[in-house]
């Protein structure tokens, strides 16, 4: 099957014994679930993974089957022996039967090893914990009690509610579970049969859990014609070709609403200075105060209707986020890193951030392939920061030095109204006149210097070019001294792994520094 989406992933785990009374009401309470987000997010692809063993797996495969539900099959050890387990012929056909809907051939947890497989219990357990880490929602057909048996429906659930983390304290995303309660043979006594009940196991109420998956809902319906009129590539290059195109037409409509903006305020105030400045010096100076109530209203229009809730901002934000996140992606795969960058990305960021990180995971799990080596992806980064890193530092001198000069000039003139006032007023030195023109004027153009000045340093900041500078400073040598070593040793495939990882660890914090800088910085209405 060619995957055309970021998908939403549910896991399966349950009881083998299941009683046969119960089957019809089992299937519409697991019906509901998939249905549901089915119909919820009509532009993304529902995929179940599922180890098709007897009971709860194919009861929940059947369904998804049904409803035309894209099934992947992950098995425990060698299916040869996987089916000896298998209570009957019927049993072992059904499974064959969903196998051959199923994409692709059955496949082991990425941690499987041979090694293991005369320990049932342990590959059911690595198992069971490869579908709780995989899937955003982990359905379980359960019936409460707690057995301590590894690898067991208890064991899958209590994994999946304490979360696998490289640090105890990082928070976990909104990954949640449908617990079933499901009677067995070895144990009818629920008071509450076939009742549901979720949980989430991370930072995410209903309500935001749905907004992440809204989200990638989204997203999906936007990347639906570019994945259409983009053939011959692979997925994750056809997102990454999208992203960055709406990264770069976000940002240029982004900075043309910004200076729109800017420019108006500062129209606005320059006529209500030269209204306050002339007023007195000739009749029709109060007209000017059109003006100011021109260029601030517009501007707020501006503001309200393009700029206020942050959208061509988030898009550039996110989109940029997820095009960098891609190409390491790639690179991970083309070195034969079994890692997905969601682990690594934005991972003590806001909920806001979630729903790159899921889509990132759900990437990983339908699409691992390479698109391009590993080397065009650093000789990629090390021309663009090449090219850009000049670009930068030219830019950040100009409007510094920009900044600079309208700055002191502000304050010059400043000075000089001041020594007018001071000999005129004061000491009486020069002939005092009735409304100088020469003060007045410098009162209007020094404020008006000094509103520029604002003006410029927010623009930089905004757009943290002083921050691009540094960071590009840091990656540049680092881009170019993995690729040194990779030409060094060039047969040595360990050493490019680590290289790879390493790097690819190091840009992932590189780009969460920058996505967090960006989301922070906005415009809003106020002035320095």
């Amino acid at each position: 099957m060619k995957h055309n989406s970021i998908p939403i992933l549910f896991g399966i785990t349950g009881h083998r014994d299941l009683r046969p009374n119960d089957i019809s009401y089992l299937k519409q309470a697991v019906r509901k679930i998939l249905k549901k987000y089915q119909d919820q997010y009509p532009n993304t692809e529902i995929i179940l993974i599922s180890a098709l063993a007897e009971g709860a797996d194919m009861l929940t495969a059947e369904v998804a089957r049904d409803l035309g539900i894209t099934l992947k099959v992950v098995i425990p050890y060698e299916e040869s022996e996987y089916l000896k387990s298998f209570e009957s012929k019927d049993a072992i056909k059904q499974y064959k039967s969903l196998s051959n809907y199923a994409d692709g051939d059955p496949v082991f947890p990425p941690s499987y090893s041979k090694k293991t497989i005369d320990n049932k219990e342990l590959c059911y357990q690595i198992l069971g914990e490869y579908l709780a880490d995989t899937s955003n929602i982990l359905i379980a057909l359960y019936d409460g009690i707690e057995t301590g048996k590894l690898g067991g429906t208890s064991a899958i659930i209590r994994y999946a509610r304490k979360g696998k983390r490289d640090n105890i304290f990082d928070p976990l995303d909104g990954d949640s579970v449908f617990i079933i309660n499901t009677p067995r043979i070895s144990n009818t006594k629920i008071k509450k049969p076939f009742v549901e009940s979720r949980e989430f196991l991370g930072v995410m109420d209903d309500k935001q859990f749905h907004a992440m998956l809204n989200k990638i809902d989204q997203a999906n319906h936007s990347l639906k014609v570019e994945i259409a009129t983009a053939e011959g590539h692979s997925l994750l290059e056809k997102m990454q070709k999208y992203f960055d195109d709406k990264a770069n037409q976000s940002q240029t409509r982004y900075k043309k609403h910004m200076v729109v903006i800017l420019l108006l305020t500062g129209l606005g105030i320059f006529f209500l200075e030269l209204m306050h400045n002339l007023t007195g010096v000739f009749t029709g100076a109060g007209h000017f105060i059109i003006g100011y109530a021109l260029g601030i209203g517009i501007a707020f229009i501006v503001y309200w209707f393009l700029m206020r809730k942050g959208q061509l901002q988030d898009d550039f934000v996110f989109s940029r986020a997820f095009g960098e996140a891609i190409r390491i992606q790639n690179a991970w795969n083309d070195a034969g890193l079994k890692q997905s960058v969601s682990k690594y990305y934005l991972a003590n960021q806001a909920n806001k951030f979630a729903w790159i990180r899921t889509a990132l995971k759900n990437l990983y799990f339908i699409n691992n392939k390479a698109y391009k080596t590993k080397e065009d992806w650093i000789e990629g980064q090390i021309n663009y920061l090449n090219n850009t890193l000049p670009e930068r530092e030219k830019k950040h001198k100009f409007y510094k030095k920009l900044e600079d000069i309208l700055l002191f000039s502000g304050i010059a003139s400043l000075l000089v109204m001041f020594l007018i006032y001071v000999c005129t007023d004061v000491f009486h030195v020069l002939p005092h006149l009735h409304y100088p023109l020469n003060w007045h004027f410098l009162v209007l153009v020094s404020g008006f210097l000094l509103l520029l000045a604002g003006f410029i340093k927010k623009y930089v900041s905004i757009h943290g070019i002083e921050e691009d500078v540094y960071n590009f400073r840091i990656m540049k040598p680092n881009f170019e001294k993995a690729q040194a070593l990779l030409n060094e040793r060039p047969s040595d495939k360990k050493l490019h792994m680590q290289i790879i990882f390493d790097l690819g660890k190091k840009a992932l914090e590189e780009n969460s520094k920058w996505v967090e800088l960006h989301d922070a910085r906005r415009v809003k209405p106020e002035v320095e």
